[in-house]
């Protein structure tokens, strides 16, 4: 290997698949590169080709690092005025042996004086074991002021993690969360307490790209189990599943994503672990937290969700790109679409402007059962 300047030479070697004595395999060496790009730790990698012997070649692989320490800032605007700021620091690889922290805090208000400070952290270890299992740590601490309530929220999930490859991995995660709400006006009894629960997680990831997809397919089921054995004050089974599909259409993109979950209650359960439905992110044309059948205070939850949100994106000259969408979204405590409230239907457009790390976004949304709008201005697509 040849132009690590900081980076453990073991990092390097553990992601080549081949050995010393192994038959070469120009597969097995395009493989073992897409693993080390993976890293994130290095801008340019090529591999040479000496041969020694007649029946034997050496590989060297020359790779230039990257800068691991990355900052990040991020602006969100909704109509009626709220705003959003948040800041990121992330470090890549940790004293040089791989290892990955990130600490994301993030400020949200609005014109009503409501407003919530979040902080959340992750320390990842890849492979601690000689299971490739990658292992990481993630505490949070959030406080929210709402014109009926204050609340905070404070715990950490603990995940271990198998890649089996860059597209699929199976994730197993303890996680321990402690809600105290603190009521300005009358709110339901069950207002605090402590969630403990396992979540396994599938994730087969197909994408062609992360922040502007075009092609591929990505699915994420998950069951989560609380309660019961675990202890806490929240007893539930979730069964969870999102799926998005991307692919062309008259050269520009078809973005498609679905998402269903259940919440299964096996005993008490609180509002604030049910689903909520409204925003940019589930329901664009709705507040977020605006729709179901329970509530706190003026956040409305419900135990079965069902979300479309459906995309056409097009690239237009000069970095800049359009997109038309039409969102459908359901919630409520059983399904029965005949006589509800709660199965609604948006439209609307958005300009985009993509950058190098990713497109800023600006949406209007249009409920189709109610008169109305809501405005979103972020960074990312939306899905």
């Amino acid at each position: 290997m040849q132009g690590l300047t900081g980076t453990n030479p073991d990092l390097l070697l553990r992601e080549i698949e081949l050995a010393p004595g192994d038959i070469y395999s120009k597969s097995r060496v395009y493989d073992s590169q897409r693993r080390i790009y993976a890293l994130g730790f290095f801008s340019t990698l090529k591999v040479e080709m000496l041969k020694k012997e007649p029946d034997s070649i050496d590989l060297i692989f020359n790779v230039k690092e990257l800068k691991s320490r990355i900052l990040k800032f991020g602006i969100g605007v909704t109509l009626p005025f709220s705003f959003l700021v948040s800041f990121g620091f992330e470090e890549l690889n940790v004293a040089n042996i791989g290892h990955r922290i990130n600490v994301s805090p993030l400020f949200k208000f609005n014109i009503e004086k409501e407003w919530e400070a979040k902080i959340e952290a992750r320390y990842t270890l890849p492979y601690v074991t000689s299971l490739g299992l990658k292992f990481s740590v993630l505490p949070f601490l959030w406080y929210e002021e709402r014109l009926d309530f204050t609340r905070h929220t404070r715990g950490n999930e603990f995940q271990v993690a198998k890649v089996f490859t860059e597209e699929v991995a199976l994730s197993v995660a303890h996680r321990y969360k402690y809600v105290r709400i603190n009521p300005k006006v009358t709110l339901p009894d069950t207002i605090k307490g402590v969630t403990n629960s396992v979540k396994t997680q599938f994730l087969l990831d197909l994408r062609d790209e992360f922040f502007d997809p075009r092609r591929g397919v990505y699915f994420v089921p998950s069951i989560e189990y609380a309660g019961g054995i675990f202890g806490g004050a929240n007893h539930f089974i979730r069964l969870e599943s999102e799926e998005r599909l991307f692919f062309q259409l008259l050269a520009n993109t078809v973005a498609l994503r679905f998402k269903i979950g259940a919440l299964l209650p096996t005993d008490s359960v609180s509002v604030y672990e049910e689903y909520f439905l409204g925003g940019q992110y589930t329901l664009r044309g709705y507040p977020e937290r605006s729709l179901g059948p329970d509530s706190i205070g003026d956040e409305r939850y419900g135990e079965i969700l069902l979300n479309l949100n459906l995309e056409y994106r097009v690239r237009l000259p000069l970095n800049f790109g359009l997109v038309g969408f039409f969102d459908a979204g359901y919630i409520d405590n059983e399904i029965d679409f005949s006589d509800t409230e709660y199965f609604k239907t948006t439209a609307g457009v958005g300009l985009r402007y993509f950058t190098p790390i990713g497109p800023l976004r600006f949406d209007v949304g249009f409920p189709l059962q109610e008169k109305g709008s809501e405005f979103y201005f972020g960074i990312y697509h939306t899905f």
